[in-house]
C-alpha cells in the first residue's frame, strides 16, 4: 500500500506543478521513491510505512485541493488534519509544495501582489488545519483521560520554548538539518553527493538570476522572491523547529522536494529558451551544441543522486538482515541459558534484564557506518528495554514473565548483581530474591 500511497502523491504533484516533460515527470517519480528517508522507514518502521505514506498523499492531496479545485481550500484543513493525525512531520510537505509553487510563479512573471495574497490563503488554510487538529487531539486525550507524553518525541515538546536563546537554538537546529541532508559527510559516496547538490545549487541560482533578468521580474517580486528562497529550509523542516530543535531522519522527507524544485526552475529556463522573442539566445534545438547538453545537466545530476540512494538503500537492508540475524543467535544462546538455569519455571518465574544487548562485549568491535541516520546506529534489533519482551513474545513466540524496566533498574542496583559477569559469561543468568536476572551488559 506504501507504494500505491507514494505512486498517488507523485500524480498529484506532476499534476500541481503542471508538468509535460516526460524526464522531468519519471525524475520526480524516481526522487520521491528513492528518498533516503523512505529506505530509512522501511529500514526501521517498517510496520509503519503505509501509514507514513498515506500521511503524505494526504498533504498532497490538501495542496492539489487548494491549487486546482474551485473552493478547494475550504476542504483542504480537513486533509491537513487527517496527515497530521497520522505523522505530523509530512505537514512540512504541504509547506514545501507551497513554496515550490510560490517560487514557480514568481519566476513566471506572476504579480507579486497576487502571490503574496494567496500565500496568506495558503497560511489561513494551514492555520486552521493545525487549530483543527490540535482541539481533536486535546478533546481525546481527555476523552481517553490520556496525558500527553512528555518522553522523546512527545506533543508536550512542542513550541515548548523557554527563552529566546531556546527559539535561536531551533531555528539554527532547523537550518542545520535542512543542509546535512544536502551535505552529509556520513553519506554513501559523500563526496560525490556534496559535489553533485553544491553543482545542483549553483545551476539553479544561476537559472533563477537568468529568468529574472530576462523575463524583467519587479523589485518587489524579486524581494518576495529571495525571502521565499532564503526560508525554504525553515518551511522544509518546520517540525524540527517547532519540536524545539529536535529532528531524526524519518522527519526529513519533504527535504526531497528541493530536486522538485531544480527541475521546476530547469523546466522554467527551457520554457524560457523555446520562446523566439529574443530573451534568451541559446539555440536549444542545436542537439550537437555543448550549451544545448548543459540545459540537461540537472537530470544527469538528479539520476546520479537517485543511483546513488538506491545504493545506499541496499546496503541499509544488507545491514539491517545481519543485526537480524545476529540478534536472533545471540537471543537464541540467551533463551538456552536461561531454561538451563537452576531454579526457573517458565510459567511462574519473573525474570529481569539488566543492561542494553548494544551494550554486550559480543559487539565492542562493531561500528555501524551509518550511526547518524534514525535507526541505524544501533547494532542488534533490540534496542530499549522493552524490546526485549517483544523480540522474544513475538518473533521468538517464547512466552516469558519479563518485569517492567523499574523494576529491572532496582535490581541493577543490588550488590549482587553489580558483581555479577555479563553474558556470555555462564554465572550472567542467576536466581535473586525469586526473580531470573539476566545481565547483557555492566
Amino acid at each position: 500500500l506504501s507504494l500505491v500511497f507514494l505512486a498517488l502523491s507523485s500524480y498529484l504533484i506532476i499534476e500541481i506543478f503542471e508538468m509535460e516533460n516526460k524526464l522531468s515527470i519519471f525524475l520526480v517519480s524516481t526522487v520521491m521513491v528513492t528518498c533516503s528517508t523512505f529506505t530509512l522507514i522501511n529500514a526501521t518502521y517498517l510496520h509503519d510505512t503505509d501509514i507514513y505514506m498515506l500521511s503524505l498523499l494526504f498533504s498532497v492531496i490538501a495542496v492539489y485541493l487548494t491549487i486546482k479545485i474551485k473552493k478547494g481550500i475550504y476542504l483542504a484543513p480537513v486533509f491537513l488534519v487527517f496527515s497530521l493525525g497520522l505523522y505530523q512531520a509530512f505537514i512540512q510537505c504541504f509547506i514545501g509544495l507551497l513554496m515550490i509553487l510560490a517560487v514557480k510563479d514568481l519566476l513566471s512573471g506572476k504579480d507579486a501582489k497576487q502571490v503574496f495574497l494567496e500565500g496568506l490563503k495558503w497560511i489561513v488554510c494551514l492555520s486552521v488545519g493545525l487549530f483543527v487538529y490540535y482541539c481533536i487531539n486535546g478533546l481525546v486525550l481527555k476523552i481517553t483521560d490520556i496525558e500527553a507524553a512528555v518522553s522523546y518525541n512527545g506533543l508536550n515538546q512542542v513550541i515548548d520554548f523557554k527563552d529566546l536563546l531556546s527559539i535561536a537554538n531551533s531555528l539554527l537546529m532547523t537550518y542545520y538539518s535542512f543542509f546535512l541532508y544536502l551535505f552529509n559527510p556520513n553519506y554513501v559516496h559523500a563526496e560525490m553527493v556534496i559535489a553533485v547538490n553544491l553543482v545542483l545549487i549553483l545551476l539553479s541560482a544561476y537559472r533563477v538570476f537568468i529568468l529574472k533578468k530576462n523575463k524583467h521580474i519587479s523589485k518587489l517580486s524579486t524581494a518576495l522572491l529571495f525571502s521565499i528562497l532564503i526560508i525554504v529550509p525553515f518551511g522544509f523542516g518546520i517540525t524540527c523547529f517547532i519540536s524545539s530543535g529536535m529532528f531524526h531522519g524519518l522527519m526529513g522527507y519533504s527535504f526531497c522536494f528541493v530536486y522538485i524544485m531544480v527541475i521546476i526552475v530547469g523546466e522554467l529556463f527551457r520554457n524560457s529558451v523555446n520562446k523566439e522573442d529574443g530573451t534568451v539566445t541559446v539555440p536549444l534545438k542545436t542537439k550537437d551544441s555543448v550549451r544545448y547538453r548543459k540545459f540537461y545537466l540537472e537530470y544527469i545530476l538528479i539520476f546520479v543522486l537517485c543511483f546513488n540512494n538506491c545504493i545506499f538503500s541496499n546496503q541499509v537492508y544488507l545491514e539491517k538482515d545481519l543485526e537480524y540475524q545476529t540478534t536472533l543467535f545471540t537471543m537464541t544462546r540467551i533463551v538456552n541459558r536461561i531454561e538451563n538455569t537452576e531454579g526457573f519455571d517458565l510459567e511462574h518465574t519473573p525474570v529481569v534484564f539488566v543492561g542494553k544487548l548494544s551494550d554486550s562485549d559480543l559487539f565492542n568491535d562493531y561500528n555501524s557506518s551509518k550511526e547518524s541516520f534514525v535507526g541505524l546506529g544501533c547494532v542488534t534489533s533490540i534496542t530499549y528495554y522493552d524490546t526485549y519482551s517483544w523480540y522474544l513474545n513475538r518473533l521468538l513466540s517464547y512466552s516469558i514473565n519479563i518485569l517492567k524496566e523499574d523494576v529491572a533498574n532496582e535490581f541493577a542496583q543490588k550488590p549482587e548483581v553489580i558483581a555479577m559477569p555479563s553474558f556470555p559469561d555462564k554465572d550472567s543468568c542467576q536466581m535473586i530474591e525469586g526473580v531470573l536476572v539476566v545481565k547483557i551488559s555492566e
